[in-house]
């Protein structure tokens, strides 16, 4: 009896503590999909995994649940996804949680649930044409509805918002642009949103927006499909009206300064309200964009949450 109890206890616990690694993909960053903290993680954080289908092994996320999560069962909750940079995984951007639990306990911030997924290091949250590493796929298609069935959220479009920093805020832009029934709320950090559709290029697709032909792959049709200009386009009627959306680069970060300008320049065009900011002598540092805007781009995700209900 007491060997099937502690059974039962295994799997009741096992979605949050599983940490087996299967072999990772073979993609040019090196992924590991299962980062176990080596340190005590913030207040409310918990580390997580789930399956993914799409690539085949256990694939590792952060969540924060705030502290009226477990007082009324009856409760559901909004999720902020905060998608990591270059070189990043689950445990990169714990410092914003902090943050946003410090808002929310001193009553600034009604509660949010905030996941941390692992997008792959060099993914640019794009799936390979090799179909090795499923960024996209696996974000969209397996961790968002395992997080809807595992914890208590608003499973719809006002309860779910899109944060990134650096190759975060690109995949958060380009992800917001190809399924805006899914996001009401939509920040980008320094993303160098760069053109890759065919419409804007000029003969080579060897190299843009960080991806290289031998992610992506010789057809077209797969550079459209991971362009935010061109997802912008394609969806418009869905986003102009309907996404709240904030761009926001360093003067000092010239990487990622003209393309960001470039989106906010194509949003303005096309008529998209959005927000835009560009911070005198900032460079590629998410810790003094945190430190600045982190009260703004929380209460922007509340304001487009209450608008798109």
């Amino acid at each position: 009896m007491r060997q099937l109890l502690l059974v039962l206890i295994f799997i009741h616990l096992a979605p949050c503590t599983l940490y087996a690694q299967k072999k990772p993909g073979n993609d040019p960053w090196k992924t590991v999909w299962v980062n176990k903290p080596e340190k005590p993680l913030p207040i409310g954080v918990t580390h997580c995994t789930y399956s993914s289908q799409s690539m085949n092994y256990d694939v590792g996320y952060c969540i924060y649940l705030p502290p009226s999560y477990e007082m009324d069962r009856s409760d559901r909750f909004p999720v902020i996804y905060y998608l990591h940079g270059g070189g990043g995984d689950e445990l990169k951007v714990l410092p914003e949680v902090e943050f946003l639990h410090h808002q929310i306990i001193d009553g600034k911030l009604p509660p949010f649930i905030m996941v941390m997924p692992n997008g792959g290091r060099g993914s640019y949250f794009a799936d390979s044409v090799d179909g090795k590493v499923m960024s996209e796929t696996t974000i969209i298609k397996e961790l968002i509805p395992h997080i809807d069935t595992t914890f208590r959220t608003i499973a719809e479009r006002q309860g779910r918002c899109l944060q990134g920093f650096s190759m975060g805020a690109l995949g958060a832009t380009k992800l917001a642009c190809k399924y805006p029934e899914m996001f009401c709320s939509l920040t980008a950090y320094a993303g160098g949103m760069k053109r890759l559709g065919k419409k804007f290029r000029e003969g080579s697709i060897s190299q843009g927006g960080g991806y290289s032909k031998k992610y992506l792959g010789d057809n077209v049709e797969n550079w459209d499909a991971n362009d935010s200009f061109e997802l912008l386009h394609k969806n418009l009627d869905r986003i102009k009206g309907r996404m709240t959306i904030k761009l926001m680069c360093g003067t000092e970060d010239p990487d990622h300064l003209a393309a960001t300008r470039d989106f906010h320049l194509e949003l303005t065009k096309l008529g998209v309200e959005h927000s835009y900011i560009e911070v005198p002598e900032m460079g590629h540092t998410p810790d003094a964009m945190r430190k600045l805007h982190s009260a703004t781009w929380l209460t922007q995700h509340v304001v487009a949450m209450k608008e798109a209900k």
